[in-house]
C-alpha cells in the first residue's frame, strides 16, 4: 500500500531472547506508519514524518527499566539498527514525494 511504511524490529538477532530459552526466537515486532496525509515535499510533511517514524522506532524496540542495562543496551541497539534499517525506506519515499510549491519557483511567476 502506498501510504504505509512498514518498520520492523529483528529482536531475535538482537539476544532479545535468553540464551538458554528453548522455545523459538519471536517473530520480530512491527509497526505501520501512515502518512497519506502529509505534504512530504514540505519541511513540516517531512518533520512529521519523522516524528511518526520515531515514535514508532521507540514502540517497536520497547523500553527496559533504568536498573537493566544489558535491556537498556539492546534497547538502544535496537533503535540505532530499526532507524538505519527504515532510513532508505524514507528516503524513497521523500524523492518520490510531489515538492509541493517549489516547482512554481523555476516558472518565474
Amino acid at each position: 500500500m502506498k501510504t504505509i511504511l512498514a518498520i520492523a524490529a529483528a529482536a531475535a538477532a538482537l539476544g532479545a531472547a535468553p540464551a538458554l530459552a528453548r522455545d523459538p526466537a519471536p517473530a520480530p515486532a512491527s509497526a505501520v506508519v501512515r502518512y497519506a496525509d502529509l505534504d512530504l515535499g514540505s519541511p513540516s510533511g517531512r518533520r512529521a514524518l519523522d516524528l511518526r517514524i520515531g515514535a514508532a522506532v521507540r514502540t517497536v524496540c520497547g523500553a527496559a527499566s533504568d536498573a537493566d542495562v544489558h535491556g537498556k543496551n539492546l534497547v538502544l541497539r535496537c533503535r540505532r539498527d530499526t532507524a538505519q534499517a527504515v532510513s532508505s525506506k524514507r528516503g524513497a519515499l521523500l524523492a518520490s514525494a510531489p515538492l509541493g510549491g517549489r516547482e512554481r519557483l523555476a516558472s518565474g511567476r
